[in-house]
């Protein structure tokens, strides 16, 4: 599994502006109930159940992040997270 970690409720967000684009939310970028944050350590999760699981920072560490999870589900018959952490949008 991938998990594109924001900290945000990425629909609440979306639909707020879909719904009032001229709105306070819009206008000063704060969304009441889209804020999930401090996140979960969705890698350190799966690790406590015997997965493979890895934390990503930057863009640069997704190959070989890929491969390593790849390796743990093929050969291992492991599963795998990687938490892939993004800025909100």
């Amino acid at each position: 599994f991938i998990v594109w970690n924001n900290s945000q409720w990425g629909a609440v967000a979306s639909a707020t502006r879909g719904v009032y684009p001229d709105g306070w939310a819009v206008r000063t970028n704060n969304m009441p109930f889209t804020d999930l944050s401090p996140s979960i350590d969705f890698d350190e999760s799966i690790m406590a159940a015997g997965g493979y699981g890895e934390k990503i920072t930057s863009a640069d560490q997704v190959p070989g992040a890929l491969q390593r999870a790849l390796h743990a589900v093929k050969v291992e018959k492991r599963q795998a997270v990687l938490n892939v952490i993004a800025a909100p949008r």
